[in-house]
């Protein structure tokens, strides 16, 4: 005969797993609206916990701290993000005012969908020197793929003459930048669609032939 307190056992564990996940999820979500609200400086535990509907001592188990939340959200958006394969279809097309278009369209996702994260990224960063390095390691990576893919339209032939490569690195760099983005889509309310026209006119013109 099967003992009846063995039998219960999974059904709890799996229930009381369930929760811990929905009480992660509740606080993730509840601090990254209140980053987005308030800014990451002005956010509290206390505010996160009171959104999230959970304990203060909840949030402090779970993430330990403000910078275990943000650094778990940053972490989420670098994994559901899955922008490599669109990076491989750029650096594979030979066709270089489409490979411009995939540029801009990475950017262009990787602000609609955590332009609130970047943000809050950036404002931690001048107040924690981890974040700061954070955000100086995302840069520095951006940038790096941004000078193989000039590169591939050195080798080619496609690129501006008398432009130098390194120059032209540059003005990708700054265009595709989180800073324009915000200024004409968040602020100029310009729709997505429409920034990434012009962008890709505005750096065909710059960059090729």
């Amino acid at each position: 005969m099967s003992d009846p307190v063995n039998t219960k056992r999974p059904y709890k564990s799996r229930r009381r797993e369930q929760q811990a996940l929905e009480t992660r999820e509740a606080v993730l979500a509840a601090a990254r609206s209140l980053f987005a609200e308030r800014g990451y400086a002005a956010t509290t535990i206390e505010a996160i916990a009171e959104r999230a509907g959970v304990a203060v001592p909840t949030v402090y188990f779970v993430f330990r701290s403000k910078r275990g939340i943000l650094s778990t959200l940053l972490d989420l958006l670098l994994k559901q993000a899955a922008l490599g394969e669109t990076y491989r279809e750029l650096m594979a097309e030979t066709d270089p005012r489409r490979q411009l278009r995939l540029s801009v369209h990475i950017t262009r996702r990787v602000m609609e969908e955590a332009g609130d994260l970047i943000d809050a990224l950036r404002s931690a960063g001048s107040t924690d020197a981890e974040f700061r390095e954070t955000w100086r390691d995302l840069e520095r990576g951006r940038r790096g793929g941004i000078e193989a893919f000039v590169r591939t339209l050195t080798q080619r032939g496609h690129l501006r003459l008398g432009l130098a490569e390194a120059q032209a690195t540059d003005i990708h760099w700054s265009m595709v930048s989180h800073e324009l983005y915000h200024l004409l889509v968040v602020e100029s309310g310009w729709t997505g669609d429409a920034y990434e026209e012009w962008l890709t006119d505005s750096l065909a013109t710059l960059l090729l032939r």
